[in-house]
C-alpha cells in the first residue's frame, strides 16, 4: 500500500507541468503550439520553460519531423530572455535534461549565474553543468544529421549526477569543490563581481552624459536628434511677435484656430416687406453725435452781472473822492 501511495504521489508531480499549462498558471507567452512559463522552482536569477502544446515525452521523443516545432520553441526563449530579464542571450543555458522527471518535454532557458536560494545539492548543480544538459544547438544537429537523438543509460545518468569535484562554469575560473557547501559560497562570490561591473558601466555611462551636457550648454549632444525634431532651417526671432504667436510651443507646429462663432449674414437672406431682416430687428448703422455746447442761461448770467456791478462802481469811485493837490510850479512859488 505504501508503495502504491509513492507512485500515485510520483505521478502528481510528474504530470504538474502538463495541469499549469491546461489551467494557465505561470504562463509569460504563449502561442498555438508553445508556451513559456516561470519555473516555480528556479536555480539562477532568471529560469524559464518553454513547453510545447503537442504531447512530447521528453528529448529522446523528438524526430526530424519536430525541427520546425523546435525553430518555433528558440524564438519564443528569445523572446522571453529579451522582454523579461536584465541579461543577454549569451549569459543563458538553453537547452534540455537527459534524466528529465516531468511528463511533458520541456526546454530550459536559465541564466549561467546560478544564484538562487533553491540551489541546493550536487544533484541540481550537475544537472545543468554537465552532459546531463544536452544542449539545444547540440540536439538540433542530432536531429538533423541522425533524425533522433539516443537516450543516455541509466548508470552514466547517476554517476554524472553523484560526479566530483564540482566545477565552476565562469570562463577563466578553475575553482573546484568535493563539498557543495564548500562550492556554493563561490557562487555568491562571482554574483558579486557581476553587479560591481554592471555598476561600474552604469558609473561610465553617467559620466559621459555628464561630458555631454558640458560640451553642449542646451545639455544633448550636437549630433543627437530627437524623434520629434523636424529638419529645417532655423528662423531668426526678428520675425515679430505676431509669427511667434501663430507657432506652436515647439516652434514647428501651428496652434489650433480658435472657433469663432458664426455670423449669419441677413444681407443674402429675402428680407421682409417693412425691411427688417426675418426673426431680428432693424439693423442699422451707429450714428455718432455731434458735440454741441450748452446753451447759455441769461437770467443767470444777468443776475451774476447785477450782484458784480456795485462793487465795480463803488471801485471806480474812490479814485474820484480822493483828491489830489498839486504841488505849486517854481515861477509861482518866486512870486
Amino acid at each position: 500500500m505504501a508503495e502504491a501511495g509513492e507512485q500515485e504521489n510520483l505521478a502528481h508531480e510528474r504530470g504538474q507541468l502538463v495541469r499549469d499549462l491546461l489551467e494557465g498558471k505561470h504562463i509569460i507567452m504563449e502561442t498555438d503550439r508553445a508556451a513559456v512559463m516561470k519555473s516555480v522552482k528556479p536555480k539562477a536569477q532568471y529560469h524559464f520553460l518553454v513547453l510545447p502544446k503537442e504531447d512530447i515525452a521528453n528529448v529522446t521523443a523528438l524526430t526530424r519531423d519536430h525541427l520546425d516545432l523546435l525553430d518555433h520553441m528558440e524564438e519564443l526563449a528569445n523572446q522571453a530572455v529579451a522582454k523579461y530579464s536584465a541579461f543577454p542571450l549569451s549569459n543563458f543555458l538553453v537547452g534540455f535534461k537527459m534524466n528529465q522527471f516531468m511528463d511533458r518535454l520541456n526546454m530550459h532557458v536559465i541564466s549561467n549565474d546560478f544564484y538562487s536560494p533553491l540551489l541546493r545539492g550536487k544533484l541540481q548543480w550537475n544537472n545543468f553543468n554537465t552532459e546531463l544538459f544536452l544542449n539545444f544547438d547540440y540536439a538540433c544537429a542530432q536531429l538533423c544529421c541522425r533524425g533522433f537523438i539516443e537516450p543516455m543509460p541509466a548508470k552514466k545518468q547517476h554517476e554524472l549526477s553523484l560526479s566530483a569535484p564540482i566545477k565552476c562554469n565562469q570562463k577563466g575560473c578553475d575553482f573546484s569543490a568535493d563539498n557543495f557547501f564548500a562550492f556554493k559560497p563561490h557562487i555568491g562570490f562571482h554574483w558579486e563581481q557581476r553587479n560591481l561591473q554592471t555598476s561600474e558601466q552604469y558609473a561610465e555611462a553617467l559620466e559621459m552624459l555628464e561630458k555631454m551636457q558640458l560640451d553642449n550648454p542646451t545639455g544633448h549632444h550636437r549630433n543627437w536628434r530627437s524623434a520629434r525634431q523636424q529638419p529645417g532651417p532655423m528662423i531668426h526671432p526678428a520675425q515679430g511677435k505676431q509669427y511667434w504667436k501663430q507657432r506652436g510651443p515647439s516652434g514647428f507646429q501651428n496652434q489650433p484656430q480658435k472657433l469663432q462663432p458664426k455670423q449669419e449674414d441677413y444681407s443674402a437672406k429675402p428680407q421682409e416687406a417693412n425691411g427688417n431682416a426675418p426673426g431680428s430687428q432693424k439693423h442699422t448703422p451707429f450714428k455718432q453725435k455731434k458735440w454741441k455746447p450748452k446753451p447759455k442761461n441769461e437770467k443767470k448770467e444777468q443776475e451774476q452781472e447785477q450782484t458784480a456791478s456795485p462793487k465795480a462802481g463803488a471801485q471806480q469811485k474812490e479814485p474820484s473822492a480822493t483828491k489830489t493837490v498839486e504841488k505849486p510850479s517854481e515861477k509861482q512859488a518866486e512870486s
